[in-house]
């Protein structure tokens, strides 16, 4: 069978997000809007709307500084608002940027997570859903 024809029916892609502390990122993840799903003491699932990762109990630093996110959103604004809010809550350092148009033609922003993991958040039009 080629490429071209395989149609395996994938329901779900979970990245598995490393964290240097477990329970200071699951609360973290839980104060900006993620749902805990469920979690062990090695592993979390945290989900967004139909959106979803698994948080590990584990964290290599080369690793997480080179994680990178993408999360597609109707409006930046909302969780832009809400980060912004929750990091005055920390004591370490959250990464944060101001909303931007970018030259491909999406309004985003970036932020990293207590880990140093990067998220680039982007608003979906609906004619640009790639």
């Amino acid at each position: 069978m080629t490429n071209d024809k395989l149609n395996i029916g994938a329901v779900s892609l979970k990245p598995f997000i490393p964290a240097l502390d477990f329970e200071q990122s699951k609360k973290f993840y839980q104060d900006i809007g993620f749902q805990l799903e469920w979690s062990d003491a090695n592993l979390a699932h945290l989900q967004i709307g139909s959106c979803g990762f698994l948080l590990q109990n584990y964290f290599v630093e080369d690793f997480a500084n080179n994680m990178v996110l993408h999360l597609a959103v109707n409006r930046c604004e909302d969780l832009h608002k809400i980060l912004k809010s929750t990091v005055s809550k920390y004591s370490f350092p959250v990464y944060l940027e101001e909303i931007t148009m970018k030259e491909w033609g999406m309004r985003d922003f970036v932020f990293k997570d207590p880990s140093g993991v990067m998220w680039r958040v982007a608003e979906i039009k609906k004619e640009n859903t790639r």
